[in-house]
Order: structure tokens, then sequence, then C-alpha cells
């Protein structure tokens, strides 16, 4: 993953079907959290490198979030090209 990239937060499951929560802490000076639900389904953008501990600044929008890298995905992009 580099700086750049197009990312969403991955959708998980436990056992009984029931969508795990996850709390990610803000890039902001104060203790602050977002829950993933509160991302889901929306397209990030990573705006720093990885530490040594493979942790990303990642921005939805205004919320920048620190997040580790097993917890999202990149997004393919796709050109959908109509031949006429």
């Amino acid at each position: 993953m580099k700086v750049g990239d197009l990312v969403r937060i991955k959708t998980e499951y436990d056992h009984s079907h029931t969508q795990r929560v996850y709390r990610f802490r803000l890039a902001t000076r104060d203790i602050r959290y977002v829950e993933s639900r509160d991302l889901e389904g929306k397209k990030g953008i990573i705006i720093s490198e990885g530490t040594d501990l493979g942790v990303y600044h990642v921005a939805f929008g205004s919320i920048v979030i620190r997040v580790y890298q097993d917890y999202f995905e990149k997004v393919e992009k796709t050109l959908n090209k109509t031949n006429n």
C-alpha cells in the first residue's frame, strides 16, 4: 500500500454472521475514536506512509484515522468503456 491508494475498511463477520464493530483512533491530538460501521461502504485515501508497525493515516472525507493495514483493503480502479 502506498500514499494515494484508495481503500475501504474490511467488513468482517463472526460465526453468528454478526458484523464485528471496530474502533479506530482519529489522527488528532485528543484521543477520540470512530467506529467501523460509520465508515462502512465509504472509500478512503491513504495520506501517510505506513510505520514499522503497519499503521497508516487514511482520510475518509474530513475524518482521518490511524489504522493498521490488516483492517483495510485496496479498492481496485475500474474503467468502464463502451466501444461504439
